[in-house]
């Protein structure tokens, strides 16, 4: 039995498009666009989760990546801390 016979004995649709299958290489690029896309995400998370902010010694490009996660640190402690800060001014205020 042909394929197009199996879609008229089911009643398909003729207009509607078939489902493309996606081959090896297509599911691979897509996996590896998703891998390119999350290892940003995965440094900073890496980066902020180990490094020690206390001590400032070394140089290079490990010494950048440190500042920055320690800055992310800094600024992120900041703004969780807003709330309780702005509510101490308000009282101060009142």
């Amino acid at each position: 039995m042909h394929q197009d016979d199996e879609r008229y004995a089911r009643g398909a649709d003729w207009d509607e498009p078939r489902p493309r299958r996606r081959g090896v290489f297509g599911r691979a690029f897509s996996l590896l666009k998703l891998a390119l896309f999350l290892a940003p995400m995965a440094l900073f998370a890496a980066s902020y989760l180990v490094t020690d902010c206390g001590s400032r010694a070394g140089a290079g490009l490990g010494q950048l990546f440190k500042a920055g996660a320690c800055a992310r640190g800094e600024i992120l402690s900041g703004a969780l801390s807003l709330p309780t800060d702005l509510a101490a001014l308000r009282r101060a205020m009142n």
